[in-house]
């Protein structure tokens, strides 16, 4: 009781004195996407300081935002085009399925801390993409091909596994086809792209799990939207379809991929009424059905998962100043026929926004209930505009998670699953206990005749209660996978995150601009919180890009990661093994820093309906390695082509 009222106290406090706002968001321009390397979405997260980023497999990432755990999907909102999108299958997060070209995307905006936006939930973070709106008809087609080296020569990609010469980085190839019309617009994209699974230890690993003993998987996503007005009525609808036909997905509680074929089917529906007195209404249905159905693999580990969710959501947004919001949903999932979980739940939501002469006050409450958890969440915005140069922006959330915070399928089948019986597995019951989220925020803009924004951030964040999975893992030397956990610990940690970002972008003229952002991360920490060591000190990029002619333009890119460590994988440490040519392979748990230096060139054709862009990555060749048992680039030299076909009319 005393540390509630505690609490409370020190949330009544921080509304008395920031009033509280706006925080700062990371918002990355079209013409910043122009001049970064990117050929993935998710590339996209090498040059945001704030966002520390690890993949195992080189596709699929985790990311943590400003010191906030966020590797569950749940924890993270995507939006394409302000329609709320699902990109998670069960646990896993994966933003390379989103069926849109980065050719096409017009921004990207990120939120760095809580937010509560209309459907009621909370999450940590939220990403929203905007595409391109075309005027009339649009015809796009992007293809890539790149190559990646592993080592001097022979310059051979081995599908055999006989080599550690792993060259070849899949291709890609995407096209949309969009027109847009006064009363209606409709709009189809299709994505299809060969991933290779470049690191050696990863393809023995799964050589070692599968019959099939594949290198790769192909993935493709499809989209298709459509929307019309009728008076005050607008109609959106949005289909979309992604199919792995043979994927890997790396299961902490196993120690390695298991091969399986992921499915996802999306439904979204928007009715969009617009009343006199700026009033309108936002009537929204979204469905999703996530398929992930086990391959033949020689441990006979069965994985027939299903899940279907369903979210009708109503917002009212009167004028500039109130929103008020409900929504219900509806989750099934079954597990391997053994376990099957129907849950319910209700959101609230409210938003309030007071304008002064120089401030705008915003205050928000969102209230989420189902049967296992309950989520109640407050936040306050203050934002003062001193001139035209100059802005403050406050923010202060808090949120309370009544229940279980950490809810993953293989969890829940735990007692029930004949898999966690045959295979001896310890999988100890979450306490139910009260998880306390609070986080406050200061930042200031300052801007000039549109040629120089400086902008900086400084974030607390506290969790109380937070729950964790610790892993002791052992690497076995003939598959280079982790031994199974037969015991998993779960931790309660109370981890403090101070950080700071800074933003700052100058135009020298037309032809030349240059972006330095970087992020500082302060974390207190004791024993069991050193969980969070794989959140950097100090990550910066600085982009300069020189556009000598409208056509034609050059970018050098620089990036710095501060060394971390993944605790997890901490009795990894000094574990020697050799590849097929005896060369000696360490492991180890700490992650050196990373120093990369990036060129990008891009020409255009026609009035840009071809682009061609070269992109190299880490000119020299530096050690990169992005997780302690997954991709390890060492002496990397990557280059690329992109060619796009762009038709407007």
């Amino acid at each position: 009781m005393k540390q509630n009222l505690k609490i409370f106290s020190i949330i009544t406090l921080f509304l008395l004195i920031l009033s509280s706002s706006n925080a700062l968001n990371i918002t990355i321009t079209k013409d910043d996407i122009a001049s970064l390397p990117l050929y993935n979405i998710t590339d996209l997260f090498e040059y945001i300081p704030a966002i520390k980023s690890s993949t195992i497999d080189g596709y699929a990432v985790d990311l943590t935002l400003n010191g906030i755990d966020t590797s569950s999907s749940t924890n993270i909102g995507v939006y394409l085009n302000d329609v709320p999108i699902s990109t998670s299958t069960f646990q896993y997060f994966n933003l390379n399925m989103l069926p849109v070209l980065v050719s096409e995307i017009d921004s990207v905006l990120i939120t760095n801390t809580s937010q509560n936006f209309e459907s009621g939930f909370s999450p940590v973070a939220n990403i929203y993409i905007y595409s391109s709106q075309p005027e009339k008809l649009n015809i796009s087609y992007e293809g890539f091909v790149g190559n990646e080296t592993g080592d001097p020569g022979p310059y051979k990609y081995s599908s055999e596994l006989k080599s550690p010469n792993i060259d070849r980085i899949g291709e890609k190839s995407a096209a949309n086809v969009n027109y847009s019309g006064n009363f209606s617009s409709i709009g189809a994209n299709f994505i299809w792209q060969e991933v290779t699974l470049t690191d050696l230890k990863m393809r023995r690993r799964i050589h070692t799990t599968t019959f099939e003993g594949k290198g790769g998987f192909d993935n493709y996503s499809a989209d298709l939207n459509f929307s019309y007005q009728i008076g005050k009525l607008r109609n959106e609808f949005r289909i979309g379809y992604y199919l792995i036909p043979f994927n890997f997905q790396f299961l902490p509680q196993i120690g390695r991929e298991f091969p399986n074929e992921t499915e996802l089917f999306r439904a979204n529906y928007s009715g969009i009424i617009s009343f006199p007195n700026q009033i309108k209404n936002i009537f929204r249905v979204n469905t999703n059905k996530n398929n992930i159905t086990s391959i033949n693999n020689t441990f006979d580990f069965v994985m027939n998962w299903k899940k279907i969710d369903v979210e009708i959501s109503d917002n009212l947004q009167i004028g500039n100043n109130l929103e008020i919001g409900v929504s219900a949903s509806a989750s099934s999932l079954r597990l391997n026929n053994d376990l099957e979980i129907n849950q319910n739940s209700g959101q609230l939501f409210l938003r309030k926004k007071i304008f002064f002469e120089r401030n705008i006050l915003a205050k928000s409450l969102s209230f989420k209930k189902s049967k296992s958890q309950s989520i109640l969440s407050i936040e306050a915005d203050l934002h003062t505009q001193f001139n035209s140069k100059i802005s403050l922006h406050n923010k202060l959330n808090y949120k309370l998670i009544r229940g279980f915070e950490m809810i993953s399928p293989l969890y829940l089948s735990r007692f029930k699953s004949n898999f966690f019986l045959e295979n001896n597995i310890i999988y100890p019951k979450i306490p139910t206990v009260n998880t306390h989220f609070f986080n406050a925020e200061l930042g200031a803009t300052f801007t000039e005749n549109n040629k120089i924004e400086l902008s900086g951030n400084l974030s607390i964040s506290k969790y109380s209660q937070k729950m964790i999975e610790i892993f002791d893992y052992e690497i076995n030397k003939y598959s280079f996978a982790c031994n199974q956990a037969h015991e998993i610990d779960i931790k309660r940690i109370n981890p403090l995150t101070i950080s700071f970002d800074a933003d700052f972008f100058y135009r020298f003229n037309e032809k030349l601009h240059s972006r330095f952002m970087w992020n500082t991360t302060i974390i207190t920490t004791h024993s069991s919180e050193a969980y969070f060591e794989k959140i950097p000190r100090f990550s910066a990029s600085w982009i300069n890009m020189i556009k000598p002619y409208h056509d034609l333009s050059l970018s050098l890119i620089t990036s710095y990661r501060h060394p971390t460590k993944f605790m997890e994988y901490e009795s990894v440490n000094g574990f020697i093994n050799s590849y097929y040519d005896n060369t000696e392979i360490i492991y180890t748990n700490e992650m050196k820093h990373i120093f990369t230096v990036n060129l990008k060139l891009r020409k255009s054709f026609f009035s840009e309906a071809v682009t061609g862009e070269l992109l190299i990555k880490n000119i020299f060749n530096s050690y990169n390695s992005v997780h302690p048992i997954g991709v390890q680039n060492d002496l990397t030299f990557f280059a690329g082509i992109i060619t796009n076909l762009n038709w407007r009319k």
